[in-house]
């Protein structure tokens, strides 16, 4: 696995380790933004590939970079504490080290994107690019009060690195599961507006923390409109669950042909995206109907949550037949509202 995956290292990387030309010393990591941009248009440029249902990238290879980074930047770290300026031979060394580090991942996230899809490139992109600006400010930081604290965030990030997602489908549960998340959230907030209660904790919330606060009891019309809402919230909960449970079989069965009924890439992918952009509606359409209900920007959120919807067609038919009444329900309350 070793031997094959090495054989995927851009030829880049390998000009990095061997090259003789004298680096940029403006700071010991100001090369580190240039060469995670060098890696991530290697992943742009093979962004049309067909997404794999498998791990590109043996995870004892991430381990073994992560390890590596983690053990320079720690060194750099040490150094840079004790020496007596930015020429100082050990510190450079160790600024060396901890750039072909940063190198031999950034070429390893690289291959993790091959046959990679939205949802893993862009965890890919978060991870590196963060672990990029990071490093900058470790570089920046040298022989300053924030040398201690800028060293901890780029470990903070080489501790994301090692949980990265493998593969597509672990990447798309990732989401999932957040998204799934903010909908319980938000059925819990609602259904305790429907009851008249302020959940535990909210009262110190400001305004702009939650869509709960203290206001009068709904109206009928404001109460049918949260009642719809809510149930589009409980809906997509359990279509999420459904979800990720396809991503959990995928991983331990794979299937490219799907003949175990396993939701294929495509349709897993759609249901990340487009549930991650109705779940926003939902908060927008909660936020605007409760306390006074703000027509216009309600109106414009049930737009968006329409087109949401219109995105998760490719769900099995027990899951897409419903949704049709969803939208319907929240759009029928929505115009029985009192225009004035």
């Amino acid at each position: 696995k070793a031997a094959r995956f090495q054989s995927l290292l851009p030829s880049s990387f390998l000009i990095f380790v061997a090259m003789g030309q004298e680096p940029d010393r403006r700071h010991p990591f100001v090369e580190a933004a240039s060469v995670w941009s060098t890696a991530w248009a290697d992943v742009l440029q093979a962004s049309d590939e067909e997404p794999r249902d498998c791990a590109p990238v043996p995870p004892e290879e991430l381990k073994k970079v992560a390890k590596l980074l983690q053990q320079t930047v720690t060194k750099f770290g040490a150094t840079a504490a004790v020496a007596e300026g930015p020429s100082d031979v050990a510190l450079v060394t160790f600024g060396d080290d901890v750039m072909k580090a940063f190198t031999a991942v950034a070429h390893t996230l690289v291959c993790l994107c091959r046959g990679a899809g939205f949802s893993l490139r862009k965890e890919v992109q978060h991870v590196g690019s963060g672990l990029a600006a990071t490093l900058d400010e470790l570089g920046v930081g040298v022989g300053t009060p924030a040398l201690a604290t800028n060293a901890g965030k780029v470990l903070d990030r080489v501790k994301r690195l090692e949980r990265i997602s493998v593969h597509n489908r672990a990447a798309i549960m990732r989401r999932l599961l957040k998204t799934l998340a903010q909908l319980r959230d938000q059925t819990r907030e609602l259904q305790q507006v429907l009851k008249g209660e302020d959940g535990p904790g909210l009262a110190g919330l400001d305004d702009d923390d939650d869509f709960i606060h203290s206001e009068p009891e709904l109206e009928d019309h404001e109460r049918h409109l949260v009642e719809a809402i809510n149930g589009a919230a409980e809906f997509l909960s359990e279509s999420l669950k459904e979800a990720s449970e396809h991503c959990l079989r995928g991983q331990q069965t794979p299937s490219s042909g799907n003949d175990d009924g396993t939701w294929p890439l495509q349709l897993l992918e759609a249901s990340a995206e487009h549930t991650d952009k109705a779940a926003g509606a939902i908060d927008g359409m909660a936020a605007h109907a409760i306390g006074g209900i703000d027509l216009n920007a309600f109106k414009a959120d049930l737009e968006e949550f329409a087109a949401a919807l219109g995105g998760l067609q490719g769900w099995p038919a027990q899951r897409v037949v419903p949704l049709a009444g969803i939208l319907g329900r929240i759009q029928t309350e929505f115009e029985a509202l009192p225009k004035n």
